[in-house]
């Protein structure tokens, strides 16, 4: 029998992992699935959300804290070592949004459920926003300031997905529970 944090660790990682990418899936088609391509951050943005949300759901700070860093070096070396900063800031804005929602959402509105995934949603959508923000400010060129108004649908649309997969998984959870106990 697995221990029941690990369970709630990997039905949280696995649904809001595949809630991300059929999200991106719907909406930008196969390109989620090419590296290089930047609507591959729906695979490696969803696996990093998922996972951090798990583990910071069962209070294991620290390994999230490891489980971050390894995905992101994963996935900053298989997309070929390119724009490290920019992937190191949007991991960062979406690990504050994760963390703020485990923190001081999800548990809260318990009750009101149709509730957070419009804020996970909105959490993500201002991280990105902050983070091509920051981005703009850093690399300005005449193109740039338009940019961070791009970028809040992404990370919308990648929230949405996320929410959606936390939200099966919250569903799920106790269906499961029953059907393994009989």
């Amino acid at each position: 029998m697995l221990p029941e944090r690990f369970k709630e660790i990997l039905l949280l990682t696995i649904f809001g992992t595949a809630g991300s990418i059929l999200t991106g899936y719907v909406v930008f088609g196969r390109f989620v699935f090419v590296v290089k391509s930047p609507f591959f951050q729906f695979m490696s943005g969803g696996l990093l959300a998922s996972v951090l949300f798990a583990l910071f759901f069962v209070q294991r700070e620290k390994d999230a804290l490891f489980s971050g860093v390894i995905i992101f070096l994963f996935t900053y070396l298989i997309s070929g070592g390119h724009f490290f900063l920019t992937q190191l800031l949007y991991f960062l804005g979406i690990a504050i949004a994760i963390y703020i929602f485990a923190r001081w959402v999800f548990s809260e509105f318990s009750k009101l459920k149709f509730l957070r995934p419009l804020i996970l949603i909105s959490l993500f959508a201002v991280s990105f926003f902050l983070v091509q923000l920051i981005l703009t400010l850093i690399y300005y060129s005449e193109k740039m300031p338009i940019l961070p108004f791009k970028t809040v649908p992404i990370g919308a649309l990648m929230g949405l997905g996320v929410a959606i997969g936390f939200e099966v998984a919250d569903w799920v959870r106790p269906k499961l529970e029953k059907f393994v106990s009989e």
